[in-house]
């Protein structure tokens, strides 16, 4: 089936009932900017044919799009969720698209790019554009990771005490003559005033490396910020749930861990 049988095949969309779910959406942030929000519409003329698994997904409407109605010209706008985007088996990212902005239900957007949409999208998503947390992943999660762990927490949070020791007695040094220093004549020079760096916080120290693994945030963090490992595995968990993209794991996992600064007070 080429691409345009396979768009002919789709039903067309009840315009004003998707562009109002299109705006409260929660895992379309990244595509919104206030009252507008962006599409990619599949180039006809130059895009390869979409895959089953993204058919499927548009006919059950687990990935939100636009079909034109029949007596109007064919067209389909795919606004794709952040994990359906870089799931390898949808094949979005090889799409080629018209990249467009959309303030109301007649779709008729205002052209910002065209192309493949791997590289039209790039600026959406990590890391050149960072993202909100998930559904799911919120405060509430941060506050039951903390409440599950308070053990941990609490003994991370108080120093800890060294036994003092009762020093060995020294046997008392022969007291020798104290040399006379030679006077040094009065420097009339101030010493220059050295400027202060501002000492990064913990989360800026988390977000200048250049993580490309979970499982080294979570070692980092525990070795250097002593976050317990029970919670640090907890988030780690959380930002392998939250999307398929491995940029986006770790987006996810920094903002987590920025939260448990927040509260442990680091």
């Amino acid at each position: 089936m080429s691409l345009i049988e396979q768009i002919k095949s789709i039903n067309p969309s009840a315009k004003d009932p998707l562009f109002r779910r299109l705006l409260r959406d929660e895992d379309l942030g990244y595509l919104r900017d206030g009252e507008k929000i962006i599409g990619f519409e599949i180039d006809i003329n130059n895009s390869k044919e979409l895959s089953g698994y993204t058919m499927i997904g548009v006919q059950k409407h687990t990935i939100l799009a636009f079909k034109s109605d029949l007596n109007e010209e064919d067209r389909l706008i795919i606004f794709p969720s952040m994990d359906k985007l870089f799931d390898e088996a949808f094949e979005l990212l090889d799409l080629t698209v018209i990249k467009q902005e959309f303030t109301n239900s007649d779709f008729k957007g205002n052209v910002l790019d065209k192309g493949v949409l791997r590289r039209v999208v790039s600026d959406l998503t990590p890391p050149l554009r960072s993202v909100e947390l998930p559904q799911g992943v919120s405060e509430a999660m941060v506050q039951a990771m903390l409440e599950e762990n308070a053990n941990s927490v609490r003994a991370t949070s108080q120093p800890t005490q060294q036994p003092t020791q009762q020093p060995t007695p020294q046997p008392k040094p022969t007291p020798q003559p104290t040399p006379q220093p030679t006077p040094q004549p009065k420097s009339t020079q101030q010493p220059t005033p050295q400027p202060q760096q501002k000492e990064m916080t913990k989360l800026e120290e988390l977000q200048a490396q250049k993580f490309t693994d979970l499982a080294d945030i979570s070692d980092f963090v525990v070795v250097y910020h002593g976050i317990p490992r029970e919670i640090a595995t907890q988030v780690i968990n959380g930002a392998l749930s939250a999307s398929s993209n491995p940029e986006v794991r770790i987006e996810v996992a920094i903002q987590l861990f920025g939260k448990i600064y927040e509260k442990f007070g680091k």
